[in-house]
């Protein structure tokens, strides 16, 4: 088994919370990422 299988299997038979979690994270970090670009500054810094 691979990991992409391993990790569809765990995602198939995961609660919606996990889910839902895994997709908050993943587009808060694709926001953070986007804003950073934007500013020219990583979060924090002016």
């Amino acid at each position: 088994m691979d990991l992409v299988e391993a990790v569809r299997e765990q995602l198939a038979t995961a609660s919606p919370d996990v889910l839902r979690s895994l997709v908050e994270t993943f587009a808060n970090a694709l926001m953070s990422a986007e804003a950073d670009a934007l500013c020219g500054a990583p979060y924090g810094e002016s």
